[in-house]
């Protein structure tokens, strides 16, 4: 088994695991998130749909260790790829702007506090 057929071979396998694991997770926060607020389902909704594209990576890749060849395979495989870095790259960038947003506001109640005496 050469290098490529061995990196294909845990992708398959990491890739339909992390994928289960990410639906199961993303299904309990979302659910988690519903008690909160309809809003906070919003990540664990995310979190499904990411685990899904991790899980089709993972059997695409299965397809290529029986066939390296099959290319409608290859463009599956780099298609949820793709998706996934989009997706998993535009929760990571709003969730950084939210952080930034609530630094920004606890900053400005906390300066707002002090400077009335509390």
């Amino acid at each position: 088994m050469n290098g490529l057929q061995k990196a294909i071979a845990r992708i398959s396998t990491w890739g339909k695991v992390t994928g289960i694991f990410n639906i199961i997770a993303g299904a309990l926060s979302a659910i988690g998130g519903l008690f909160a607020y309809v809003v906070g389902a919003i990540p664990g909704v995310i979190t499904v749909i990411l685990g899904v594209f991790l899980y089709q990576i993972g059997k695409q890749a299965s397809n290529l260790k029986v066939n390296m060849e099959d290319e409608q395979s290859q463009l599956a495989l780099f298609d949820y790829l793709s998706k996934y870095l989009f997706l998993y790259g535009i929760f990571i960038i709003v969730s950084f702007i939210i952080g930034i947003i609530f630094v920004v506001f606890s900053f400005a109640a906390f300066m707002t506090l002090f400077s009335h005496g509390m």
